[in-house]
């Protein structure tokens, strides 16, 4: 954990999100004493100072927190804490300061996880946890952990098989949207399929208000881009096995809509899904084209995962005319 962190999820309670220095004070000489005594390791990495400890020493402070009745609190505050770091790294995705976020994130895959498989405690809004949802899709698929976080969106899928409210429809169908992306890439189609019907299901069942008052929110996508985001996802699996028509097919459907979602980087997304059919059907120049466009969309935003392997899918490209090249040179020799 980080020690800014800490020193908040420590501070007193009432001023455990006030950013002041105050608020933080007594619970950064807390955290220092218990440095003193070597109960806390304190390590700096990147500039930041982080904070570990034995599990032995882990399982007494939980004992210790039982005693005196607050052990609820302190477990509500962690998972609070740790959902909103995770929704605001997800709104961070189609930005600069989406390589921060997944480093953040990174280095609080346990805390997540925690979060995750843990119940919800009683009380807790449904819309506080499908909020985090956000921040998951990317950072499993960056972390190496695609088939924990499919287990992540199977597990609150099951939580809530449907959107709690009407209200929280578009949230639920962005949850579902993650869940889609996490299990194709698993490779579990039928399960991806599945959740991506209910949520397009979803969409066209809501009334034209719920939309406009969902359009209004600044934390979640619109019922208008997570159905381009749907129509992507759909493109996937049929790239993945080659039949390039039909990824054609609803890459250029999610394109039309005009509507993409910045957090889940859906336009970017679908131009390189058409190079990747283009260099499927052949056509290696249309296929550069198109993703050195998506690669210019991702540099104007300062976006970096797309950058890298739009860099490294042109890489591909260009050996492949090379071999061509060669192989036409070769030809004329023999």
């Amino acid at each position: 954990m980080l020690l800014t962190d800490a020193e908040q999820l420590c501070a007193p309670a009432g001023q455990g999100a006030a950013p002041e220095a105050t608020a933080a004070g007594g619970a950064f000489e807390a955290l220092a004493g218990l440095m003193d005594k070597s109960l806390l390791t304190r390590i700096e990495t990147d500039g930041r100072t982080r904070l570990y400890m034995l599990e032995t020493v882990r399982a007494y402070g939980q004992e210790r927190l039982m005693e005196c009745g607050q052990a609820q609190l302190a477990l509500r505050r962690h998972r609070a804490w740790y959902l909103r770091l995770a929704a605001r790294a997800g709104l961070s995705y189609g930005s600069s300061a989406q390589a921060s976020w997944l480093r953040r994130l990174r280095v609080e895959h346990a805390n997540l996880r925690q979060i995750v498989t843990s119940p919800p405690p009683p009380g807790e809004p449904a819309e506080t946890l499908l909020h985090a949802c956000l921040g998951f899709w990317l950072h499993c698929l960056t972390s190496a952990n695609v088939g924990e976080g499919a287990g992540w969106m199977r597990r609150i899928l099951e939580r809530h098989p449907r959107p709690p409210s009407p209200e929280t429809t578009v949230l639920w169908c962005q949850a579902v949207w993650v869940a889609g992306f996490l299990l194709l890439l698993q490779g579990d189609y039928d399960s991806a399929q599945e959740v991506i019907t209910r949520g397009e299901g979803a969409l066209a069942d809501m009334p034209a208000a719920n939309g406009t008052v969902a359009s209004g929110l600044a934390d979640q996508s619109t019922p208008e881009e997570l159905t381009a985001a749907f129509l992507q996802l759909r493109a996937l699996p049929a790239l993945f096995a080659g039949e390039t028509e039909t990824a054609v097919k609803y890459t250029e459907a999610s394109l039309a809509t005009g509507q993409w979602s910045d957090a889940l980087l859906t336009r970017e997304q679908c131009v390189a899904q058409l190079g990747f059919a283009a260099v499927m059907q052949g056509d290696h120049a249309r296929s550069t084209a198109l993703l050195e466009q998506a690669l210019k969309m991702s540099e104007a935003r300062g976006e970096v995962w797309h950058r890298c392997y739009l860099l490294w899918a042109l890489g591909c490209v260009s050996e492949v005319d090379l071999d061509v090249s060669r192989s036409t040179s070769w030809a004329g020799v023999i």
